[in-house]
């Protein structure tokens, strides 16, 4: 599924980012002064981590936070894992997200959104397949439809399945939807790390995606709301699988509950899924 040319996509996000991220910028000053503070007594200079990101069409940006990490190193002179660089203050700070606060910089800037697919590290432009590679059709954002539904907490598949969802289906309504739903899960600090990592485990290409298949716990997805669905999934749940989703191109089953599962469109690069018809 290509993604439709529309007023919005052309115009109208870049005026919801400015109308979005200058107020906030400018009420937020207070909290990002006393966080440059408590960073720069307790973790010392630089205050703030820059690092090379990759935009819309993979090209390069410097992208802004507060830093959270100390600088460690082995006998070897090798960074210490994430784990033993975040500290106490650099734990809060992600965990209420306040870190991406200067970020608002560079949505003011035009190099980021307030929502589109997070900006990830430009080791990873050389691993991604063409499907992943369209996520950078798109202006990366603070916020996505990737995060509302798991944050770091979600499997690199799964993470590029939200992503290329959005860049098919993004429009004005549902970048409200995402901006309401971020403030619930900013506030329940949900999903901040990955389980067994301090923030979220590396991408190494599409082996670790077949990896994390055989890792996943019996989390599927279910492809087909018709026919022998209902039969599908209350099999799998009786495996004790948990099911992810249930997804189906006809727009008349959209919406319909099977077993408490609302079904929702179509899927785009579905890495794990039990097709039910």
């Amino acid at each position: 599924m290509q993604q439709r040319t529309t007023f919005y996509r052309q115009y109208g996000k870049r005026l919801f980012d400015l109308v979005v991220a200058v107020p906030l910028l400018i009420v937020l000053t207070p909290l990002m002064l006393i966080t440059a503070l408590a960073i720069r007594f307790s973790l010392g200079r630089p205050i703030l981590f820059r690092q090379p990101r990759p935009g819309r069409e993979g090209r390069l940006f410097e992208m802004i936070k507060f830093r959270t990490m100390r600088e460690a190193y082995d006998t070897q002179n090798n960074s210490l894992p994430d784990s033993a660089r975040l500290t106490k203050l650099g734990k809060w700070l992600r965990a209420t997200s306040i870190d991406e606060l200067p970020e608002l910089w560079n949505v003011i800037r035009g190099e980021m959104s307030i929502v589109g697919p997070r900006p990830l590290l430009v080791e990873y432009l050389s691993l991604y397949t063409a499907d992943q590679m369209r996520r950078h059709d798109m202006i990366p954002g603070l916020t996505g439809w990737s995060q509302i539904h798991g944050r770091n907490d979600l499997g690199w598949g799964e993470k590029f399945e939200h992503d290329l969802w959005y860049v098919n289906n993004c429009n004005f309504v549902l970048d409200l939807k995402i901006l309401a739903i971020t403030i619930g899960k900013v506030l329940s600090r949900h999903g901040v790390s990955q389980i067994g990592h301090a923030t979220t485990e590396k991408f190494n290409g599409e082996n670790q995606l077949s990896l994390h298949l055989r890792d996943s716990e019996k989390r599927v997805t279910v492809l087909g709301a018709g026919g022998h669905a209902k039969v599908v999934v209350s099999m799998l749940r009786a495996l004790g699988y948990e099911i992810a989703g249930i997804y189906d191109d006809a727009p008349e089953l959209l919406g319909i509950q099977i077993y408490g599962i609302e079904v929702r469109d179509r899927i785009v690069n579905c890495t794990l899924g039990w097709r039910s018809r």
